[in-house]
């Protein structure tokens, strides 16, 4: 008797460990990388981009992993890329190779967080103005407003000048 209580004890333990195993193993995050351009002109920003991640401490098939998608200059192939990693669930999308590839990640997803360099995001439709993204000309102004030097308090016909300048 004991003997088939043993090998049931077995089995059920037997059945039980690949679920307890898959539980304990931790589930690395995935990034998608979206190139517009080729693996080697996309060189020094690929060292870079990586450089920055081994900062903030993650580290390619330590604890992120990092899937790559190269259109070697083939535009159209962007949306596929960008779906598939949709699809694939990624935690972040980085797109690089101009705006081209930003513009598909955009029209990919809504969910995922995505990562570009844009010369002006506004202009090119990544993103919608907002009191965060401003021009130029009103980041000038912000400037010349917090630097500039009171007028003297009996001077008001200079401040009204001032404040119809700017």
């Amino acid at each position: 008797m004991r003997r088939r209580e043993f090998i049931r004890l077995l089995g059920g333990a037997t059945a039980g460990w690949p679920f307890s195993v898959r539980a304990q193993q931790a589930v690395r995050p995935v990034i998608g990388f979206l190139s517009a351009r080729s693996p080697d002109d996309t060189g020094p920003v690929l060292q870079a981009f990586l450089k920055g991640l081994g900062e903030a401490g993650f580290f390619d098939g330590q604890n992120v992993t990092i899937e790559y998608r190269w259109a070697r200059g083939e535009y159209g192939r962007l949306p596929a890329f960008a779906a598939e990693f949709v699809q694939r669930r990624v935690n972040v999308l980085v797109a690089t190779g101009g705006n081209a590839s930003a513009l598909a990640a955009k029209h990919a997803t809504a969910t995922i967080p995505i990562v570009f360099v844009a010369g002006d995001p506004v202009r090119h439709g990544l993103v919608h103005w907002s009191a965060s993204f401003c021009s130029e000309s009103q980041q000038r102004r912000r400037i010349k407003r917090s630097v500039r030097p009171s007028p003297p308090a009996g001077d008001r016909r200079l401040a009204r000048c001032r404040r119809s300048i700017l």
